[in-house]
């Protein structure tokens, strides 16, 4: 059985790995990634953002993935924090590019801060980066992932780091949901973040804000994520929207869940949107 030690430094390098080049010659990049969950961080902004860094690549901090490695008896919050920190010095004193995928960090203002100034400090380039979602298809894509990802950890009997199964919490969505437009404002006001952008779901960014240049778009980053939550669909939209939430409703279904969760799902992911 591995110590806790060596659990950290098996995931220290399964995140520090060669394809992440060690800058020397120019400044590095660090960028948060905020969006609500099921909103499709993963599969849609994370390709978006390492075009970044085709050359240099980046570190790319999943928080989900950093937990499977605690061993089991550890408090696993307080541990993923712990080496969550642990990790990111380390990076940072590597000069790596880095991109973190950590929602609770919208909810600790503190810590978020404090590693934007410790980065800025080390000569980093510093961004905050949104995906824009309207709050039913970010409730369905956390629902559709879990199920999906539920069944193929079942067939293959066998740990997915990258895709394993995360419980849908409802409440958590609504806290991360609401906290978005607070998190945008305060980074456009921070001068301890050089760039804030906002993306939609098929990767475009749709607004952004460069203090170093003064650059801007039309719409603020606060606008934009207005907007694109409360825009009309177009017809594509609501035809995906329809098949995946059929897709999820059936996959509760197949793996036993009971009425009220099935009934819960329908109210929630409920929108006028896709008629």
């Amino acid at each position: 059985m591995k110590t806790r030690e060596q659990s950290y430094q098996e995931m220290e390098q399964y995140f520090l790995t060669s394809r992440s080049v060690m800058l020397k010659n120019e400044a590095p990049r660090l960028i948060f990634v905020f969006a609500s969950p099921g909103a499709g961080k993963s599969t849609n902004i994370k390709p978006r953002l390492n075009e970044l860094f085709v050359e240099t690549g980046a570190v790319n901090l999943e928080i989900d993935e950093l937990k499977t490695f605690i061993p089991q008896g550890e408090d696993v919050d307080k541990t993923a924090d712990e080496w969550f920190l642990r990790l990111l010095d380390k990076a940072i004193s590597q000069k790596r590019n880095i991109l973190i995928f950590r929602q609770r960090n919208m909810l600790l203002p503190g810590q978020t801060l404090g590693l934007y100034r410790k980065a800025k400090r080390a000569g980093y380039v510093t961004q905050a980066s949104f995906l824009a979602l309207d709050k039913e298809r970010s409730r369905l894509g956390m629902v559709h992932r879990y199920e999906f990802a539920l069944e193929n950890a079942i067939q293959n009997r066998e740990l997915n780091r990258t895709n394993y199964p995360r419980y849908p919490n409802f409440l958590s969505h609504y806290i991360f949901y609401k906290a978005m437009p607070m998190v945008i404002r305060a980074c456009d006001l921070s001068k301890a973040v050089d760039i804030v952008d906002v993306y939609d779901r098929q990767g475009k960014k749709i607004a952004w804000k460069d203090k170093r240049s003064g650059e801007q778009s039309v719409f603020s980053p606060l606008q934009a994520l207005s907007h694109e939550r409360g825009r009309s669909w177009e017809a594509w939209e609501k035809l995906k929207f329809i098949r995946r939430r059929q897709e999820a409703e059936n996959k509760m279904e197949q793996h036993g869940r009971s009425r009220f969760e099935r009934l819960k799902f329908k109210i929630l992911t409920y929108t006028s949107k896709s008629k």
